[in-house]
């Protein structure tokens, strides 16, 4: 038999190393975030994070991964940005 479904599924995936867990539907919003506005500042204030949490939780994912996934460049004058790394991409999509 076929069961009709009214609602979208959705999969919301978890990684861990070992018991610790390193991403998650927060990372991932993180992530999404940095790639929409170019920036981890701008993604911590969208998601109502403070910008300390969500560079805790970028070098929690990059220790566990051993690799960068976000491309920083320091603040300034004309402001800083942050990208996704291919790697940042790959773990996001």
């Amino acid at each position: 038999m076929i069961y009709p479904f009214n609602k979208k599924l959705r999969s919301n995936p978890r990684l861990y190393a070992g018991d610790d867990r390193f991403f998650g539907p927060g990372t991932k919003d993180l992530l999404a975030g940095i790639r929409k506005n170019g920036s981890v500042q701008q993604a911590c204030a969208q998601m109502d994070l403070s910008y300390s949490k969500g560079r805790h939780m970028i070098r929690h994912m990059e220790a566990a991964l051993e690799t960068t996934l976000v491309e920083r460049t320091r603040g300034g004058a004309g402001g800083g940005s942050a990208a996704l790394t291919p790697a940042g991409e790959d773990l996001l999509d």
